[in-house]
């Protein structure tokens, strides 16, 4: 499935920008952005999310 690449792209983009070297590290990494994900979701269903804006 396309869209499970593209995730998965990101996320190893995501871990390396944390400059995770470990298992520790990259558990620690992916909780928080499970935990952001959370909160963002809320937001969303909310209605009360940041509108998302491009960088140029």
């Amino acid at each position: 499935m396309k869209s499970n690449n593209v995730a998965l792209q990101h996320i190893a983009s995501y871990l390396n920008a944390h400059g995770c070297k470990t298992l520790d590290e990259v558990d620690g990494a992916l909780q928080l952005l499970i935990e952001t994900a959370k909160v963002t979701q809320s937001q969303y269903r909310n209605g009360t999310a940041e509108k998302a804006t491009s960088v140029n």
